[in-house]
This record gives C-alpha cells, sequence and structure tokens, in this order.
C-alpha cells in the first residue's frame, strides 16, 4: 500500500502536467484574446477593415475585441465616432458629408462598453472631434444582463480610474506577464479557445459587395445585413415585432424599476470628460417598432420606464446644450413600419428620415456642474 501511493501520485502528477501542457497549446494556438499573437478570429477581421475592405460571412465573434483589434491598426483618427448597441449600426458616413468616420458600435452596449471603446482610441491618441453616442433604454436598467463588456474590462477600468477617478491605471492592471500566464493554462481560457476552433472553418472574406446572402461588416463599421433578413416584408416584421413584444421579458428590459442612479451618474461623468477633451457630443436615440414601442409603453406595461429613460435623456441634454436626434418613440422621428429589420432595429430609411437637416454642434456648451439627480431626485 505505502509503496503503490508514491507511484500513484507519480501517475497522477503526470497526466495532470499532460492536462496542463494540452490546454496551454490549444490556449497558445487559438488564443480568442489574442495574448500571444495575431491569430485570433477578430485580428484577422480587423486587418481586413483597416484596410478598407469589407468583411462577409462573420459569425460567433466578439464584438468588442474586434474594435480592440481594429484601433491598434488604425493609423488616421476619425472626425465622427459612432458608439452604441446594434440598434445605432446604421448610422453611416452619408449623414457626416465632409467627414472621416467610423462606426464602433456593439450588440448589447451599455455604459462600460462606451468607456472602454473610447478608451481604446484615447490611448493610441485617436480621439474624434464629435462623438455620436447612442443611448438605449437599457443602459439605466441595474438588471439589463449585458455583461459583455467584460471583454474590454481593463479599458474600462482604467478608463473610470484614470479619467472619471483620477486615480492612475496602472494600479489596475498588475502583473501583466502573470496575468498572461495564468490565461495559458486557465480552463475558462480554454473553453473560449475551443470555441475559436468550432468557428476556424466558418470562413469570413473580403469583398466589394454591400449585400449578400450572409451579412457584413463595412469597412466604415456599419452592417448589412443578408438578404433574406435585409427584405422581409413589413408584415412579417410586424409579426416579429409582436413575437419579440409577447416574450417575458422584453430584451434587457427585465425588472427594470428604477433609473439606476449609478449610471445615471456614469452616463454624466462620460460626457463631461468628452467635452473636456474637447469633443463634440450628440446624443442619438434609435427608435423601437412602432408595435413594440407600444407594447412598452401601454398602460400597466413593467417596461414603461423606456419613456421615463427619454425624459431624463432629453431634460440632461437641454441643461448641457447638447442636440438630441431621434427618439424610441417611432411616432415622433416618421419612422413607420416600412422602416425596421425586426422590433428594434431602424433601417437606414429610418436613420436618414432622423439626420435629415443634421449639422455638427458649434454652439458655445455650458459645463456640467451638476448631476440631473441632485436636481430631480432618484425618481
Amino acid at each position: 500500500m505505502t509503496k503503490t501511493f508514491p507511484v500513484f501520485l507519480c501517475v497522477a502528477g503526470a497526466m495532470f502536467a499532460t492536462l496542463l501542457m494540452l490546454v496551454a497549446g490549444v490556449n497558445y494556438h487559438y488564443d480568442p484574446a489574442n495574448l500571444f499573437g495575431d491569430r485570433t478570429y477578430e485580428a484577422g477581421i480587423a486587418r481586413l477593415l483597416s484596410e478598407g475592405k469589407n468583411v462577409a460571412n462573420i459569425t460567433d465573434y466578439d464584438e468588442r475585441l474586434l474594435q480592440k483589434f481594429f484601433v491598434e491598426r488604425l493609423k488616421n483618427r476619425r472626425d465622427v465616432l459612432v458608439l452604441g448597441s446594434s440598434r445605432s449600426m446604421n448610422l453611416g458616413p452619408d449623414l457626416f458629408p465632409g467627414m472621416t468616420f467610423y462606426n464602433a458600435s456593439v450588440s448589447g452596449a451599455s455604459l462600460e462598453d462606451d468607456y472602454a471603446i473610447l478608451q481604446l482610441y484615447r490611448e493610441h491618441n485617436l480621439l474624434p472631434r464629435l462623438v455620436v453616442l447612442g443611448v438605449d433604454p437599457w443602459v439605466f436598467n441595474r438588471n439589463s444582463e449585458q455583461t459583455r463588456w467584460k471583454s474590454l474590462e481593463q479599458e474600462y477600468r482604467r478608463s473610470m480610474y484614470g479619467n472619471v477617478l483620477g486615480t492612475a491605471s496602472s494600479e489596475l492592471t498588475g502583473d501583466q506577464r502573470l496575468s498572461k500566464l495564468q490565461q495559458l493554462v486557465s480552463f475558462d481560457y480554454f473553453r473560449a479557445a475551443l470555441q475559436a476552433a468550432h468557428r476556424a472553418d466558418r470562413d469570413y472574406y473580403a469583398t466589394n459587395a454591400t449585400e449578400l446572402d450572409v451579412n457584413i461588416r463595412l469597412a466604415d463599421g456599419t452592417i448589412t445585413y443578408n438578404r433574406e433578413h435585409a427584405h422581409r416584408s413589413p408584415e412579417k416584421v410586424a409579426e416579429v415585432a409582436h413575437q419579440q413584444a409577447a416574450r417575458i421579458p422584453i430584451y434587457s428590459l427585465g425588472q427594470f424599476r428604477e433609473l439606476d442612479a449609478e449610471y445615471i451618474k456614469l452616463l454624466e461623468a462620460f460626457i463631461e470628460h468628452l467635452c473636456a477633451e474637447g469633443i463634440e457630443v450628440v446624443l442619438f436615440l434609435p427608435p423601437y417598432h412602432p408595435d413594440m414601442y407600444a407594447a412598452i409603453t401601454h398602460a400597466g406595461s413593467p417596461y414603461r420606464l423606456v419613456k421615463d429613460a427619454e425624459d431624463y435623456l432629453r431634460r440632461f441634454a437641454g441643461q448641457q446644450n447638447l442636440q438630441v436626434w431621434g427618439s424610441f418613440d417611432p411616432n415622433i422621428t416618421s419612422c413607420g413600419r416600412d422602416d425596421f429589420y425586426d422590433e428594434m432595429h431602424p433601417r437606414s430609411t429610418c436613420v436618414t428620415k432622423i439626420f435629415a437637416g443634421f449639422s455638427s454642434p458649434r454652439a458655445e456648451r455650458k459645463p456640467i456642474t451638476g448631476s440631473y439627480l441632485n436636481d430631480h431626485g432618484n425618481d
């Protein structure tokens, strides 16, 4: 018994070491966060976009990492940068004639995403002249379940501590070399690497087309949906809107009981620091499909705080002399049932209606001297 136990330990140790070597090999080869090289799925897409090419057939990818790798390759700053969710992805360069442009929106964006993505541009000395900030009602919902921003958690924390809280950002990162070593043998990273391996055979490719049977990420950051999705009839879109409105909860609006005070402060601080850096800011409120908006705001709806979110944004913008374009309410924007891909994504026809007559703001802006909460309370 005493002789066999050391043998068992040796065998178990050898098996564990072999397992760690396997994990490290897979993590290093597929490297989903691009820690050890420039080989990831997202990095390859970013390379093509940075070369001014449209990229088709992109599937199952991390949109936050794509933004990171794109900025790392970017050589010239853009005049206009769009931040927001997929509901802002149809804001294109035609709306801003004579200005260089990039749409850095990511699906399900939260305020943490806005902080992190802008930090990428700040750290590469590529801050734009104008930020169009797409704001969705769920950014004020503590229970939105939007956690995808954590792909850029370090960038978010550097932005928060380096700009908002005034603490040196180096305190956040720790020993980066140790972090890489930990990820090399991390089983969580191993799962992400296996996902990267799974999609390795789903080849994306550069294209000059702007519409295909697959989705396309255009070189300016906007997207075009596949033909089947893009050419749904208004009747089919209305059917989809009714189906989504019947879901419990509606996308990211579950348990939306109040406009979260901390997220209000985050938004106000974000805009304050943009302006302090000499960046012009306009707000974009993307509309919902008329049938979805009716379901959200009817009497007795648990989602009526969507209207409160817009009221807050308009009051705050008025106090700070910020332009607001669009509305969650499609009736205010004149966007009808023909102007939507689905229950919450407006077509370019809708966006064009909203931004008709847009010009870059030039008026002197009052400094942000207080919070909306100071004036109105946490109601």
